[in-house]
């Protein structure tokens, strides 16, 4: 291990709690912890970013700590990232928590890739290869809100799948499929009306989150305040 992992897996260890360890149990975090708020790790990350070091990443994934791990998606550069390494990551992902982070950050990024990749992870069987159909569909959430140059018809059939599967899907997809959902309603009034459609024919996504307050969103409700905040916003912005 480089010296400089070595002292980051010191740091992120006097930076852990055991509450905190606590609570990332609950949700589904069995790989060594040290249990490090995602406060302190945006504060480590902000530290690094100032001075990338190149293979740092890899390096922190490869530790299998999870705090590791997710400090390594915080700090990965677009640069960095190849089909390979990111299908291998989604592979490796060991908690619903890592899998939903590893999807969310690959959205965010400029890399060239990410739309291929979406494809690759949604092909994944739900019950062999869950996390990464649940990084999948947490990636294409944020590819949705993002301004991702893709004409509606394309994410139309993505809600035809979601309306078409969610009922059947294990409890940790069902909820990045209704987020999706979501993100996807929220791009354009034409797809807000068919994703509403869509909800209204799946009913309540019920979704066991275990000793957890996490919720899954009704999607009406949600995609109301989304709308109603886009047009609070254009009022505004006439003004």
């Amino acid at each position: 291990m480089a010296p400089l992992t070595q002292e980051i897996l010191s740091e992120l260890e006097s930076l852990g709690t055991a509450q905190n360890r606590k609570i990332y149990g609950r949700h589904g975090v069995t790989a060594p912890c040290f249990g490090v708020s995602y406060g302190n790790l945006d504060k480590f990350a902000k530290r690094l970013r100032k001075s990338p070091a190149p293979g740092l990443p890899t390096e922190l994934w490869a530790t299998g700590n999870h705090d590791a791990r997710i400090l390594a998606l915080k700090v990965i550069r677009a640069e960095e990232l190849s089909a390979r390494l990111v299908d291998r990551w989604a592979r490796e992902a060991d908690s619903p928590v890592l899998a939903g982070e590893l999807g969310v950050t690959i959205g965010r990024t400029a890399w060239d890739g990410r739309e291929k990749a979406v494809h690759r992870w949604l092909a994944a069987k739900p019950t062999t290869r869950p996390q990464v159909a649940a990084s999948g569909w947490c990636l294409l959430a944020a590819l949705a809100g993002e301004t991702i140059d893709w004409p509606d018809d394309r994410w139309i059939g993505f809600l035809d799948r979601i309306e078409d599967e969610i009922v059947r899907a294990p409890d940790r997809i069902r909820h990045a499929m209704n987020n999706a959902l979501i993100a996807i309603g929220s791009r354009s009034p034409s797809l807000r009306k068919r994703a509403e459609a869509a909800a209204r024919r799946i009913g309540p996504v019920e979704v066991d989150h275990g000793e957890t307050s996490c919720q899954t969103p009704d999607a009406l409700a949600y995609l109301a305040k989304v709308w109603a905040r886009k047009s609070t916003q254009r009022a505004r912005h006439r003004c």
